[in-house]
This record gives C-alpha cells, sequence and structure tokens, in this order.
C-alpha cells in the first residue's frame, strides 16, 4: 500500500491524540439505494451511522452531492428506508415520522400525516408513478397499516389498521391495473410471559388493503429470538412468487422462495449476510452477500440465478454487497460496497466503481443553506473523524488534514486557503464547488479545536475503504511512520 507524505503525517499523529480523543463510532457504510421511477438519471444513496445522509446523483451515478442528517432535521440521529415518489421528492422514513425533500435533496419538512408514527417501509406503485404507500410499525396499543400518496402529495389511511408490526410492504401488479399487497410482519408479542407469542405471518390482500390473508410461517422460520424473517422481492414475472431473507444474530442468513403467495416457503440459498436483492422484468433474480467486516473469513459477493425455478450462484467474490438494484430503463445493475458504488456486469459481476466514499467532493447545493457550516458538527463527529473519511476532499473545508500537520508541525491548523485547483488525495484537482465555493463557506480555524484525524484507504478489494477501530488503527500507525520515518531518513542521507 502506498501511503503519503501526508497519511504518514496523520498516522503518526493519532499516536498522539490521548486514546479519549480517538475514539469513534462505527463507520459510514452505505445500505440503500433508490431509483427516480421516471427518471433514470436521478439515483439516491444512503448510508448509516454517524447521524446518516445521502448522496444525490443526477447523471445516472456518475457523480454525486452530499446532504448530510442535519439538513434533513438535526435531533435525528438515525434514518430508515428511503424512497423516490414520482414528482422526484425523497422521502425518508424514520422511528418517529416521514420526511420529505425536494428533488436535488433540499427544503426537508415533516409529513404531519405520519407524524409520531414509525415508517418502517416505503413503496412505489408499479401500475401510477405518481402514487406511492407506506406502512407504520408503531408500538402497541398502536395500530398499524397502509398509508397512501396521491399524485398531490397528499397521505391518507388505506384500508385497515390492525396493533401489528409490519416490517415489509411491496406492491405488485396484477395486470388491468390491479394491484396486490404484501407484508411480512410479526403478531403477537416475544415476551415469554405472553399468553399470545409472537408469530411470523406473510399477509396478502387483492382490495387495496381492505381485507388481508395471513398465512402464518412455520418452522424452522418461525419467530424466536435473535431470527427475524423479511419479506424481499415479488418476481415481477409472476406476482404468486415471492422472496424472502431470514437474517440471524451470529449465525448465516438464509435466502427463501415461494411459490404460493407466502403460503409455503423453501430454502432458496444461503449468504454469510444478506445485502439486498433485486428482480429484472423477466425474472431474473441477483441478491447480495454482505458477509461480515469484523470477520474477514467469511464470504461475501454478488449471486445470480435466471430465475427462482433456477439455482443460484455466486458469480463474483470479490467485493461484499449492501444493496442491489436492476434499472431496467438502462439495463443496470447497481450495486453498494460498504464504502463504494456503481454499476456491474450482470453476468460475470465484474464492477466498474464509480464512486467512493473516501473521494466524496461536494456537497448538494440548497439556496440560502450554508450547507458546509450545517454539516460539520456531524461530519467531524464522524464522516471526517479519525477511523472514517478524513481524506475526502469535502472534508478539506473542516481542515482535518490540515489540523493534523499543525499536531506535528507547529503549523497552526484550518483551512487556510481556497481549494479550487487543489488536488484531492486521489490526486485529482478539486471541483470550484469543492474548492474556491467550500472554502469561503467555512473559516479557516474551524477546525481548531477538533482531534487529529485520519483513516487508511485499501483499494485491494475494488475500491473498498476499510475502516480501522482506534487500537487497531494506533498499532498499524505506529509500525507505518516507524517505516516511512526510517525510510525518508534513508532517502535524506
Amino acid at each position: 500500500m502506498t501511503v503519503s507524505p501526508q497519511l504518514t503525517i496523520a498516522l503518526l499523529c493519532a499516536l498522539l491524540v490521548p486514546a479519549s480523543l480517538a475514539k469513534a463510532g462505527p463507520v459510514e457504510k452505505f445500505t440503500q439505494l433508490a431509483l427516480h421511477p421516471n427518471d433514470p438519471n436521478t439515483l439516491v444513496l444512503r448510508y448509516e451511522n454517524a447521524g446518516d445522509g445521502l448522496f444525490y446523483s443526477h447523471d445516472g451515478g456518475k457523480s454525486f452531492e452530499l446532504v448530510c442528517g442535519s439538513l434533513v432535521d438535526p435531533d435525528v440521529t438515525r434514518f430508515g428506508v428511503l424512497a423516490i415518489a414520482g414528482d422526484g421528492s425523497s422521502l425518508l422514513g424514520a422511528f418517529d415520522g416521514l420526511w420529505r425533500g425536494e428533488a436535488q435533496g433540499c427544503s426537508w419538512q415533516s409529513e404531519s400525516s405520519l407524524q409520531g408514527k414509525w415508517v418502517s417501509d416505503l413503496s412505489n406503485d408499479p401500475n401510477d408513478a405518481s402514487v406511492m404507500y407506506a406502512i407504520t410499525s408503531t408500538g402497541a396499543p398502536a395500530a398499524n397499516g397502509v398509508y397512501k400518496r396521491d399524485a398531490y402529495g397528499n397521505w391518507s389511511a388505506l384500508g385497515q389498521q390492525a396493533p401489528l408490526f409490519i416490517d415489509r410492504l411491496r406492491v405488485a401488479s396484477l395486470g388491468g391495473g390491479k394491484l396486490r399487497f404484501y407484508q411480512s410482519a410479526v403478531v403477537g408479542s416475544y415476551d415469554p410471559q405472553a399468553t399470545d407469542p409472537a408469530r411470523y405471518v406473510v399477509r396478502v390482500s387483492n382490495d387495496l388493503a381492505a381485507t388481508w390473508i395471513e398465512h402464518e410461517v412455520a418452522a424452522p422460520y418461525a419467530a424466536i429470538e435473535g431470527q427475524a424473517l423479511r419479506l424481499e422481492a415479488v418476481d415481477p414475472s409472476n406476482p404468486d412468487r415471492l422472496l424472502f431473507s431470514v437474517l440471524r444474530d451470529n449465525a448465516p442468513d438464509d435466502v427463501l422462495v415461494s411459490f404460493d403467495q407466502g403460503k409455503t416457503l423453501s430454502k432458496l440459498a444461503q449468504v454469510s449476510g444478506f445485502g439486498g436483492a433485486t428482480f429484472a422484468p423477466d425474472g431474473r433474480l441477483w441478491f447480495g452477500d454482505a458477509g461480515e467486516l469484523a470477520d474477514t473469513s467469511q464470504l461475501y459477493g454478488l449471486w445470480f440465478a435466471r430465475n427462482l425455478e433456477s439455482v443460484p450462484k455466486p458469480i463474483s467474490r470479490d467485493y461484499a454487497v449492501r444493496c442491489v438494484s436492476y434499472q431496467a430503463a438502462t439495463d443496470t445493475l447497481f450495486v453498494c460496497q460498504p464504502y463504494a458504488f456503481g454499476a456491474v456486469d450482470p453476468t460475470s459481476g465484474v464492477p466498474g466503481v464509480r464512486f467512493e466514499l473516501a473521494k466524496a467532493a461536494n456537497f448538494a447545493s440548497c439556496t440560502g443553506v450554508d450547507l458546509v457550516g450545517m454539516c460539520k458538527a456531524q461530519l467531524l463527529r464522524g464522516y471526517c473523524g479519525v477511523t472514517h473519511f478524513p481524506e475526502a476532499p469535502l472534508c478539506k473545508p473542516y481542515g482535518v488534514l490540515d489540523s493534523v500537520a499543525g499536531c506535528v508541525s507547529g503549523v497552526e491548523a484550518g483551512c487556510s486557503a481556497p481549494l479550487a485547483g487543489a488536488a484531492g488525495n486521489d490526486g485529482a484537482p478539486l471541483s470550484a464547488d469543492a474548492g474556491t465555493a467550500i472554502a469561503a463557506a467555512h473559516k479557516p480555524a474551524a477546525a481548531r479545536d477538533q482531534p487529529a484525524q485520519c483513516s487508511v484507504s485499501d483499494p485491494g478489494r475494488t475500491g473498498r475503504v476499510r475502516a480501522w477501530s482506534a487500537p487497531s488503527f494506533t498499532l498499524f500507525g505506529l509500525l507505518v511512520c516507524a517505516f516511512s520515518v526510517r525510510r525518508r531518513a534513508r532517502t535524506l542521507s
């Protein structure tokens, strides 16, 4: 691995920082991709941890702009499901409501009709892109159900409401303008003393949620502690066929199939950690194995099956998959790795990385909003933090790497000059948006009170960036610094 002089100084500085300052939370990772139902150029990537955030692309994934979670709501530290409505609005569910943003990722507002409710899933209408559906899963004694968003953006309850936990909603087209709603849900209680023990059910409605048929899931996939069953997708070539995942704590996950609307389930495959699934309109299926970042001995990769009647096989074991989406309009298969995103060949799984968290360069442009300043506290707590991605060009206005250099050389910390034309850590020049405009929006001394921060980039697995915990990072930094200093000394001699 090639270590730049700047990163070497950062590593050395990390050794000088007190342990209390070196602590950091979980590193940010991509977790979901939302596709616009009408515009193939519009994509939104969601990452989780340290306040969560979104990356917007309006050119089919060639470039992205950051919207940090603080812009959506500074009081929410973790968001959930993401979707794009037909009018371009972004919808972001959370434990206590639903937030709506404009097409550019700006002007976020809470949807009053769903305020205080846990919005656990969102689904586009397959027949009418102007319509969207949501489900709630608020705790007892609240009743939960389906909500409909019409073409004017208004939400209203649809059909029955019941006291159960609904974790997934999928809407399938039956032809002739008709729809079928599927849900995976939990009825009863996990409390061992409860008279009504927890049970997994698959719910089916052919009348717009007015009535439901429930199929209880039998062993070995019945409800037990440490195991969760979720509906993942409906086969667009046959609305009777469903795909499920069984997620387990400290054990491999299962991928299940049903050919009879969820009445019976059978095992299709087993993966180390389920990483999403997607269908093509003709029934081709891809699903991901995210593995486990803490255990590098576990397998991960991308799986493919010609249809649900075929035996799926891994077509790549070179990268972990955390989300996968097929865009029919462009015949493109998109994959999220933990720290990178791009299109992959649907047959071979060979990726073409288009975007990496460590190379993010631009903030979104929201009129009248200092997004750089608004995101400062959130990004310095995590994204630009010691074990995260301070080498990303969009971290430069906070002076993270400059403050690291100042820790060693005595130079005053801060981003003291405009960034336009300056080289990022990947050697490419920063754009004006990531340079002059960003630097002008932030004062040079803004990072003086921040601890020294740095991270390690490992391109060994198709652009993946591995985040190190503070203890292992410090040990590694000591070794790299010792080697670099010795090599530098020998060069000077």
